[in-house]
């Protein structure tokens, strides 16, 4: 089981973050669509944006290890 974090930011000082449990081998797509990213902003594309794991851009197959921020 891995613990990663989602994060985004839509505007200065609104932070969306939410720690998760995810099962070994989930991808930056799993855990975007497991934190509710999507139902929280319905009107952002957030599969037409270039994912980043700690700041350094990744593809959303992208597969996580255990304390990961992806963002």
């Amino acid at each position: 089981m891995l613990q990663v974090t989602v994060a985004y930011s839509p505007a200065p000082r609104e932070v969306f973050e939410r720690v998760l449990g995810l099962e070994d081998g989930a991808t930056a797509r799993d855990a975007v669509i497991a934190s509710g990213l999507a139902q929280a902003y319905p009107q952002l594309d957030w599969q037409a944006m270039t994912p980043g794991i700690w700041g350094r851009a990744v593809a959303w197959e992208q597969r996580l290890l255990d304390q990961d921020r992806v963002e």
